[in-house]
């Protein structure tokens, strides 16, 4: 029973008069039919200029008009290609790929600078991140996890050694080698 109440409070469906329906129909009715007009008109608008035209003008037009085309299509296929490049890079250097479309810069030049500015950023607020939450920095040079450096574990005493080998085998031999 109670599961059925559930269903029923989770599907609560809003219902609509008949006039708001009406109204809902009418007003995407008239955008659509408002997107249709503004097409049609645009193309008795181009049809007009060019019926205006001479055959030499129309060429010409014609011609600067798949030009532009042309050159859309090449922009666009260049976008592509320096969007994948800019996402293998990332990828490369171990960064979210989803960032992509947000550095990507004019050229191939701005966009590896837009990368590295945004490896060193990312970079620092991920240590930051870690720093914040772990509490401390990140481990040094020459030491392990319990913290002896191998200039700390020469300094030992033999004994001293001797039962760090005994209570951390592992950690002798990371210290030994």
């Amino acid at each position: 029973m109670e599961n059925l109440e559930n269903k029923n409070t989770e599907q609560e469906v809003k219902t609509y008069t008949q006039e708001e329906v009406n109204k809902l129909l009418q007003s995407e009715a008239d955008r659509r039919v408002s997107e249709a007009l503004k097409k049609q008109q645009k193309k008795f608008d181009e049809a007009q200029k060019l019926a205006n035209m001479s055959s030499e003008e129309k060429l010409n037009y014609e011609y600067n008009q798949k030009l532009q085309e042309l050159n859309d299509r090449e922009a666009e296929l260049s976008k592509r290609e320096l969007l994948a490049e800019t996402e293998k890079q990332l990828n490369e250097k171990g960064l979210p790929t989803a960032v992509a479309a947000l550095i990507i810069g004019k050229d191939a030049e701005t966009t590896l600078t837009n990368i590295t500015s945004f490896a060193d950023i990312f970079n620092k607020a991920v240590e930051s991140e870690i720093t914040k939450r772990i509490g401390t920095g990140a481990p040094k040079a020459n030491q392990n996890a319990s913290g002896i450096s191998k200039e700390q574990f020469k300094k030992m005493s033999l004994a001293q050694q001797a039962e760090l080998f005994r209570t951390q085998p592992d950690l002798y031999k990371q210290l030994t080698n």
